[in-house]
C-alpha cells in the first residue's frame, strides 16, 4: 500500500518541475553511490546543459528525456545493449527524436534495456545488457524492472527523467511501466516512425511514451507521432457512462491477488456508469507459435538490413557476424545466458504466411469484441515483480501484451494497485487508432492519473 500511495502522489502532481537538470543529475549521482543502484542509463548526454539553454519553445519545453538505447540519437552511441555496437554513433536523430527535440525536449541520456530488446537467448535477464549492466526496480532494487524498456521506466520512476521513450514488440513498454507504477503506451502500429530504431520486427515494433501521468504520455505521443496520424492534438472528452467495457477475467487467473485488483477496477468503471461485461477473446492455440516463427524470420531480415547499412567501423554487419562476435566475447556477452534465439533466427525460413495468419487471428479476436460494441477491454498488465536471478533468468508468470502486440493495436497501462508494495498495472486495449481515447478513458477512470 505504501508504494501505491507514493504512486498516486506522483500521479496527482509532479513533485519537481520539468527541466530541473540539477535535481535530476543529483538523483543520478546519488543512485550510482548505492550498493544496488537502479542504474537506468547506458550513457548520458554531455551537452545537455548547453542544449537546455538553446531548446526551442514548445509543448515539451525543457523536458529531460531518457531515450531507449535502441533508438538513434545524433552524437550518442546506439548500442541496443550490445558490445558489438558500443562505438556506433549515429550522425542523425531518428525521426521521432527529431520531433521530440522540435517540441522543446532534450535527450538526457540513453536508457539501458534488455539486450537486443530481449530477443537473444533463453534464461534472459530483464534489464541486463553487456554495455549497461543491470537495471533494477526503483521500488525494490533486488527485483526485476521487467523489459525490455527497463531503463526508460526506471529512470522516470526514480526521478532521473521527466519522461521516457521505450519500444515494444511484445510487452516491452507496458510491462516495465506497470512494474514501476507508471503510465506506458504502446501506440497503434504505424503511428510513430520506425526509422532509426534498431529493429526486431517491423511488423510489431513501436516506440511509445513512459511517464508519470496520462497527460504527460499524451504530450509525448502527440509530439513524436506522425503529424498527420492523429486528427486532434488533445485528449477527447470521455464520459465513462457512455462506454462499454470488456473485462478479460481469464488474464487475472495466474494470481488471485491480481484478480482481486482487476475486479476492483471493473467495479470502479461500473460505479461510474459504464456498462461492464466479462469477455473471453477467442485466441487460437497456434497464434503464439506463428507469431514467434514470424519474429525469428523478420528479425533475421530486418536486423540484417539494419546492420548491413552501418558504417564500416562497426564490427558486425550481419546476424552471422553478431553471433560470431558474441562467441568471441563470451566472457562478457554470454556470461549469464546464451544466444539461442539469435542462432534460431539464423536458420529461420520465410514465415510470411505465419505472420499473416497470426496478425489476422489477433485482430479478429479483438475486432469481434469491438464489433459487438465494446469500446475497450481491460486486463492486468503484470504480476508482482520477481527477484533478479542470474542463474535461472526471468520468472514471468502472467499478464497482457501479446494480442495487442500481434494485432498492432494500442495498449495502455496505468497503475491500478499494488501487492505488498509492488505496483500492478491495468491494461486498456482498444481498436487501431484509439490511442487518445484510451488515454482519456484512463484519466476519467482514475482522475489523478
Amino acid at each position: 500500500m505504501k508504494a501505491l500511495l507514493l504512486t498516486l502522489a506522483l500521479l496527482a502532481g509532479p513533485l519537481w518541475a520539468k527541466g530541473d537538470l540539477a535535481a535530476v543529475q543529483a538523483a543520478i549521482a546519488a543512485d550510482q553511490a548505492k550498493p544496488l543502484p537502479v542504474n537506468p542509463y547506458i550513457s548520458l548526454n554531455p551537452q545537455v546543459e548547453e542544449q537546455l539553454a538553446k531548446a526551442p519553445a514548445g509543448p515539451l519545453h525543457h523536458w529531460l528525456l531518457a531515450i531507449k538505447d535502441n533508438i538513434e540519437v545524433k552524437g550518442l552511441a546506439t548500442t541496443a545493449g550490445s558490445l558489438a555496437l558500443k562505438d556506433y554513433v549515429p550522425r542523425q536523430d531518428a525521426p521521432l527524436v527529431q520531433r521530440l527535440k522540435a517540441a522543446g525536449a532534450l535527450v538526457l541520456g540513453k536508457s539501458n534495456l534488455s539486450e537486443w530488446a530481449n530477443f537473444r537467448g533463453q534464461r534472459s535477464i530483464s534489464g541486463w545488457s553487456a554495455t549497461g549492466g543491470q537495471t533494477r526496480l526503483p521500488q525494490d532494487p533486488r527485483r526485476s524492472p521487467c523489459g525490455s524498456s527497463s531503463g526508460s521506466a526506471a529512470a522516470v520512476a526514480a526521478g532521473m527523467a521527466d519522461g521516457a521513450i521505450g519500444t515494444e514488440t511484445d510487452g516491452s513498454i507496458t510491462c516495465p511501466a506497470a512494474m514501476a507504477g507508471l503510465v506506458g503506451l504502446k501506440p497503434t502500429l504505424g503511428a510513430v516512425s520506425q526509422t532509426g530504431i534498431v529493429p526486431l520486427s517491423q511488423a510489431q515494433d513501436v516506440a511509445g511514451p513512459i511517464t508519470r501521468t496520462v497527460d504527460d504520455a499524451a504530450a509525448l505521443l502527440l509530439a513524436m507521432a506522425d503529424p498527420v496520424y492523429f486528427a486532434k492534438d488533445t485528449l477527447p472528452a470521455i464520459k465513462l457512462a457512455d462506454l462499454r467495457v470488456g473485462v478479460w477475467v481469464e488474464k487475472g487467473g495466474f494470481d488471485d491477488r491480481v484478480a482481486t485488483l482487476l475486479d476492483r477496477a471493473a467495479k470502479d468503471f461500473k460505479a461510474a456508469g459504464a456498462t461492464v461485461d466479462i469477455v473471453a477473446p477467442i485466441v487460437p492455440d497456434s497464434l503464439a507459435d506463428d507469431a514467434y516463427q514470424a519474429l525469428l524470420w523478420e528479425f533475421k531480415q530486418d536486423l540484417g538490413r539494419y546492420l548491413a547499412a552501418l558504417p564500416p567501423s562497426v564490427p558486425v554487419r550481419s546476424l552471422e557476424q553478431l553471433v560470431q562476435f558474441n562467441r568471441a566475447h563470451a566472457d562478457r556477452e554470454l556470461r549469464y545466458f546464451g544466444q539461442e534465439t539469435l542462432e534460431a533466427a539464423l536458420g529461420a525460413k520465410d514465415a510470411s504466411a505465419a505472420r499473416q495468419q497470426a496478425q489476422s487471428q489477433a485482430r479478429a479476436a479483438l475486432d469481434q469484441l469491438f464489433d459487438q460494441g465494446f469500446d475497450l477491454v481491460i486486463a492486468p498488465t503484470n504480476g508482482p515483480a520477481w527477484l533478479i536471478d542470474r542463474v535461472n533468468g526471468d520468472f514471468y508468470r502472467g499478464g497482457t501484451s501479446t494480442l495487442a502486440a500481434v494485432a498492432g493495436y494500442p495498449h495502455l497501462t496505468v497503475p491500478m494497485g499494488d501487492i505488498d508494495g509492488l505496483p500492478i498495472g491495468l491494461s486498456l486495449l482498444g481498436p487501431a487508432g484509439s490511442d487518445l481515447k484510451l488515454l482519456a478513458t484512463a484519466k476519467a477512470w482514475r482522475p489523478g492519473t
